[in-house]
């Protein structure tokens, strides 16, 4: 059966957003230190953040970055990314 509740809304607030990154990158970059400085493709960036590579390719898309990272475009098109 479905539940009946209105759904949770996506934060819009531009300071909960920020915060929102800030502890994401924060948090990938305590459980992934290993990868800080190194170049990762889109399917591995994916990998760490635990969703699909299609979420990554569609974040950047709409946004530019994602989750605050911003690649390096490639001239075969693909993606590569940098954890600082």
């Amino acid at each position: 059966m479905h539940d009946t509740t209105t759904p949770t809304a996506h934060p819009t607030d531009e300071k909960t957003i920020a915060t929102l990154r800030a502890r994401t990158l924060e948090d990938l970059r305590r459980i992934a230190p290993d990868h800080l400085g190194e170049s990762l493709s889109t399917e591995q960036l994916a990998r760490l953040f635990g969703v699909q590579p299609g979420t990554v390719r569609r974040g950047h898309c709409l946004a530019g970055h994602y989750f605050g990272l911003i690649p390096t475009k490639l001239g075969n098109g693909r993606l590569r990314w940098t954890l600082a």
